[in-house]
């Protein structure tokens, strides 16, 4: 017995050790759940990969969590003060970045697709996104409180929420739910174990042995997962308290029973202790065994969060160890007072109920199986409803971070909150217009899918698209253009017919046969100089018959102030259809010009702007010049015939100069006339080469018979020297008009070349006339030039005709001087026989340059052919370019229609400028190989609903890159959605990998202790019954009383967990109290029912406490937790229900008779061999 004692003392002590260093090595568990305890993926899911992808993107990404500040203002607009406010908060955000390491801040103010993002529509709500980099020394938890304190803001309410933020409020509401279970469970088993044993002592034994379990276990679980990544979870801790506490319980019971029934017995406490412990400990070993091993094959599990549940494998070694070694020293040193205040023992009550359900059972065990089997079998037939996978459930309405949460989908979207997040990674850069319209078309696809809210992306940043990087948009201004065009096209063309018509109505030979006239009589005024001569040698004698004309003389002078009138108004005329030349002359040149200019370009958009100023320029050339040459010449003629007449009046008047000069004047003038009159036509140049000549020849002799004449008369010479000064400079302008003529004829021909390259195609034809109006531009400008000198030089004229006129007034009041003045014109006669060898050499100069003139316009007629040619074909050319232009147009605007007009294109320019470089930082990593859209779904991310457009989004996401450049690229979906698939693809696959493994192993544990094949499957059945049946009524349940609608998606895991390792222990309690009758004689069938009599108080006992125990789940708050609580209470009762009736039924019909192959088996046991002989 001292053996015995000091054996006890020791498992005591050694435990006292083992506690010890239990407490002063467990690590934090909080830290430790936030570390290591969260869910994780395997590699080949999709949010995994996703992630992985994600730690690429950069310093702003890698190694960050992402927290969403919320501020609210109810259901009211933010006011412009706390918008205000609201900014300064922003601020201040951004002034502690560094400091709280928040890697990257985005905020409403940032732009204006910023937000529309991050502003509800019922500007009631903005949210402001940051990135804040993680470590263990940085946890969700400290990051959460300093982002709270510094996103405080006057008059607004503050959120502080995200996934990762929910995670840990739901990680603290477990652990805070731990805390309660505890103390909770530790009340009511000390309430149900005072009531069961009637002592207060007993209790505190079981709860000691327990605590020390549950500290040990802990700790050892703890430490293994900091030193050696042990499996863990959220619920680790709070099932291996739970399943500790209650197994622990019930196993203590079964010992302080078997150990009070030896000392009712009359044994002492060490006899008492060690029976206890033999018959007793051996049913908590095999029990024990069941569940371990029904725990420890989780680990084969490959899902984390079943793997988690290991842990309480190594709880239940510790409990098995801990109740072997330390109740024995209770037993054995307190001896009955374990039961103070009872101090008569008697040995364990018959259970009533299970006595009555076996009875009954076994009376009728067809029927009772039958009748279990319709009541029970649809109940856990019945379908559990669709699992919630939103973690929201977890956590109370009060958590500040759910309520962030709440108000984020109220206002926004479900699916605002936590987008799900497509990454696309390529093995080539994707900032380029191929790729990125690759991506746009994959952004639409994704918009166009059902269930889509948005979608984001760098072609798309603001979830909408930029219609000015679409090829509708940029075709809208091309075909805008190519309308402009195409009118500019026919101006063209319609001025370019005008023309050539107004070439083809030129009389060019009649100019031609009026410049040969002009030649013929520049030779008569030759032969008249020489004439005048002669007359001037009679002039001297017939002066003296002045005197006797004078009277006549008188009446001629009348007419001669009336001729100088006319003259004077005929200049003015000369000098007003001058100016109109050299306006239209001015006008022609301008147009020219921007005509010859407009056509260099060859781009589409350029000659939208060309075509117009060249169409007007070539219209305006051929009306001033036809206007002008017909107006200027019809005025210049006129004039010149009036000043021919007026002088033939004065050599009418002067008899005796008649038959010298009249001759020469009658002739020149005649032949002037004509040739004027040749010139008639409306040929523009033609017309200015012909008046160039005629007009400086026929100026020049009229200057030098003027001349004489005034050195002969005094009075009339005077006003004549303006005429012939005015003359004079009316033939220097026009040799230069001349001279300008020509370089016209040569830009003409140069033209006519050129026209002929026109045939090929409209726009070789449009350069051609382009390249000639360049050079007929530089002839207009210098035929404008001399122009403008002649119309200088009128004014002259115009004050010599005026002096004219004066002079003949004079005249007429001057005949009585006419006769002293006789022998002044004898003399006179004399000088101007001396000045008419002047003026037949000038004659003959007129002769030769009339005939040069004649062969110009010779020339000039040929290449008006070729420039009429040329023009002709290139109005064909624009015909055909307006018809093309057209067509393109037509082409163009029915593509605008079309779906292929909705294509993304985006300039290189545009591509690298600064206003699409935020979207690029934004949805592209820094090496531009990686890029990510950013999906918003209208339903709740953790709904069934988004998990099931997940697989939908990914056939849309590779049938859009199938070949093509993006075709190989790697595609992974990650955010809460995607998570939340992933766990439910592989949790609902792990399930039934994990049901099959944890059968299989209850099922060889129970075959060792029943020793049966048949008793296994139907225990095992029963709790399959059990664990469906339970589940059905918590979802019935969960409306009413939890007020949801689905069960949490892991509640059907942990309670399978639980009940079926569980409830073994007690299918194990009746059937080993079973098999200790089987030595008793008598029937299998009475003996059953001796079994479940007697063991039916403990089991229900058991199961009180075991049900007390996970009840004290249910104020943690957390609803997976109060979920399996639930259904792990109902199981225990139906357990308690069908363990009496089904056993019995099934041992009744499978033994039927007393000494079957079981009983025998067992009496062989139980007889000695020599007996036997006997």
């Amino acid at each position: 017995m001292r053996w015995m004692n000091k054996h006890y003392i020791w498992n005591v002590i050694g435990w006292l050790v083992i506690v010890m260093l239990a407490v002063i090595t467990i690590p934090n568990m909080s830290k430790l759940v936030a570390d290591k305890g969260q869910i994780t993926v395997p590699s080949n899911y999709q949010s995994t990969r996703a992630t992985n992808m994600q730690k690429q993107w950069g310093r702003s990404q890698r190694g960050t969590t992402a927290v969403v500040v919320v501020f609210n203002n109810g259901d009211s607009a933010l006011t412009q003060t706390q918008n205000e406010h609201i900014d300064q908060t922003v601020q201040r955000i951004k002034n502690h970045a560094d400091q709280y390491q928040i890697r990257s801040i985005t905020a409403a103010s940032d732009s204006s697709t910023a937000a529309s993002q991050l502003i509800s529509k019922d500007k009631s709500t903005q949210l402001l996104q940051l990135n804040v980099h993680q470590t263990s020394r940085h946890s969700i938890t400290k990051i959460r409180s300093q982002i709270t304190q510094l996103a405080k803001t006057s008059g607004v309410t503050t959120y502080v929420t995200g996934a990762d933020v929910l995670n840990q409020d739901f990680s603290d509401a477990t652990q805070a739910g731990v805390q309660k279970t505890e103390i909770i469970a530790a009340i009511f088993i000390f309430l149900v174990l005072w009531f069961v044993f009637r002592s207060p002592v007993t209790p505190l034994f079981s709860l000691l042995t327990v605590a020390v379990s549950v500290i040990t276990s802990v700790s050892v679980v703890a430490n293994l997962v900091d030193r050696f990544n042990f499996p863990f979870s959220n619920f680790t801790e709070v099932f291996i308290v739970i399943v500790l506490f209650g197994i622990g319980t019930d196993y203590n019971i079964l010992l302080y029973n078997e150990f009070r029934e030896r000392l009712a017995n009359g044994k002492d406490r060490y006899t008492a202790t060690r029976e206890a412990i033999r018959i007793g400990g051996r049913t908590v070993l095999y029990s024990g065994l069941s569940v371990l091993i029904g725990m420890s094959v989780l680990g084969f599990a490959n899902f984390s969060l079943y793997r988690s549940a290991v842990g309480i494998a190594v709880g239940v070694v510790v409990l098995l160890a801990v109740l072997l070694t330390l109740n024995p020293f209770f037993m054995a040193i307190c001896g009955p007072h374990m039961f103070w205040p009872v101090k008569k023992f008697q040995g364990e009550g018959d259970s009533r109920l299970w006595h009555g359900m076996a009875k009954h059972a076994m009376i009728r065990p067809v029927i009772t199986l039958i009748i279990t089997g319709i009541i029970f079998i649809p109940l856990a037939l019945t379908s559990h409803g669709t699992l919630d996978y939103d973690n929201l459930v977890e956590i109370g309405d009060n958590v500040p971070a759910k309520q962030g949460f709440k108000v984020v989908q109220k206002h926004f979207s479900k699916g605002t909150a936590e987008p799900t997040t497509i990454y696309i990674q390529s093995n080539h850069k994707l900032d380029n217009e191929k790729s990125l319209m690759l991506i746009d078309r994959l952004t639409k696809q994704l918009q166009q899918s059902d269930g889509v809210k948005t979608v984001a992306s760098v072609t798309q940043p603001g979830g909408k698209a930029i219609k000015a990087l679409y090829v509708r948009n940029q075709m809208s201004t091309v075909t805008g253009g190519l309308v402009k065009a195409q009118q500019g096209v026919n101006k063209i063309n319609k001025g370019l017919k005008s023309a050539h018509s107004q070439l083809a109505s030129q009389n060019v030979s009649g100019a031609v046969s009026g410049a040969n006239k002009l030649a013929s009589g520049a030779s008569q005024v030759s032969s008249g100089a020489n004439k005048l001569n002669n007359g001037t040698q009679k002039v001297a004698s017939g002066a003296s018959q002045v005197s006797s004309g004078a009277g006549k003389l008188n009446s001629g002078s009348q007419s001669l102030s009336s001729g100088a009138e006319s003259l004077s108004d005929g200049t003015q005329t000369l000098q007003s259809g001058i100016s109109q030349v050299t306006a239209g002359l001015n006008q022609l040149n301008t147009k020219v010009s921007s005509a010859s200019g407009g056509k260099q370009a060859a781009e589409l958009a350029q000659l939208e702007a060309a075509l117009p100023q060249l169409n007007a320029a070539i219209q305006q050339l051929n009306t001033q010049v036809a206007g002008s040459s017909t107006g200027s010449t019809s005025g210049v003629t006129s004039s010149l015939t009036t000043i021919g007449n007026q002088t033939k009046d004065i050599a009418t008047q002067l008899q005796n100069i008649k038959n010298s000069v009249g001759t020469v004047n009658s002739v020149s003038m005649s032949e002037v006339e004509a040739a004027f009159t040749s010139a008639g036509a409306p040929l523009s140049a033609a017309q200015k080469q012909v008046m160039s000549g005629v007009l400086a020849k026929q100026t020049a002799a009229q200057k030098q018979l003027t001349s004489t004449l005034n050195s002969s008369l005094a009075k009339i010479g005077s006003d004549a020297s303006a005429i012939g000064n005015a003359d004079k400079t009316v033939a220097s302008q026009l040799q230069s008009l001349q001279s300008s003529t020509s370089t016209l004829q040569t830009a003409v021909a140069t033209l006519a070349q050129k026209a002929n390259v026109v045939l090929p195609g409209a726009a070789t034809a449009l350069q051609a006339a382009s390249s000639q109006s360049s050079q007929l531009s530089s002839a207009t400008g210098q035929l404008s030039s001399a122009m403008n000198t002649i119309n200088g030089r009128i004014p002259q004229l115009v004050t010599g005709a005026s002096v004219l006129a004066a002079g003949t007034n004079k005249l007429a009041s001057s005949t009585g001087q006419l006769a002293s003045g006789a022998s002044q014109v004898a003399s006179g006669s004399n000088q101007l026989a001396a000045s008419t060898g002047q003026l037949a050499s000038g004659a003959r100069q007129v002769a030769s340059g009339n005939q040069t003139m004649a062969a110009q316009l010779a020339a000039t007629s040929k290449q008006l052919a070729a420039l009429k040619s040329g023009l002709g074909t290139a109005t064909n050319g624009l015909s055909s370019v307006s018809t093309g232009v057209g067509s393109a147009n037509g082409y163009l605007k029915g593509l605008q229609k079309s779906a292929a007009a909705k294509t993304f294109y985006i300039p290189s320019k545009q591509l690298h400028s600064a206003s699409f470089a935020p979207a690029l930082k934004t949805y592209l990593s820094p090496n531009k190989k990686l890029t990510k859209l950013t999906v918003v779904l209208d339903d709740d991310p953790s709904s069934a609903a988004a998990m099931a457009r997940l697989p939908k989004l990914e056939k849309v996401v590779s049938g859009s890159l199938k070949g093509t450049s993006l075709g190989n690229a790697q595609v992974a979906f990650g955010g809460n959605t995607s998570q939340t698939n992933d766990i439910n693809e592989m949790a609902s696959g792990d399930f039934t990998r994990t049901v099959i493994i944890m059968l299989a192993g209850i099922f060889i544990a129970l075959m060792v202790v029943t020793r049966s094949l048949v008793q296994p499957i139907v225990i095992e059945g029963i709790l399959v019954v059990a664990y469906s049946g339970a589940l059905t009524l918590v979802h019935w349940l969960v409306k009413p009383v939890l007020g949801t609608d689905m069960l949490t998606w892991n509640t059907p895991f942990f309670t399978f967990v639980m009940l079926i390792s569980l409830g073994v222990d007690y299918s194990i309690f009746l059937m080993r109290k079973y098999r200790e009758y089987l030595h008793e004689p008598g029937a299998t069938s009475d003996k059953m029912l001796q079994a479940a009599t007697v063991i039916g108080t403990v089991v229900i006992s058991a199961g009180i406490i075991l049900s007390g125990t996970f009840a004290a789940l249910m104020p943690s708050g957390v609803m997976t937790l109060i979920q399996i609580a639930l259904a792990v209470i109902l199981g225990i009762v139906l357990l308690i229900i069908l363990l009496p009736i089904l056993m019995p039924a099934v041992m009744k019909i499978t033994y039927p008779y007393p000494y079957s192959g079981i009983a025998r088996n067992a009496d062989e046991q139980r007889t000695p061999k020599h007996s036997r002989e006997e």
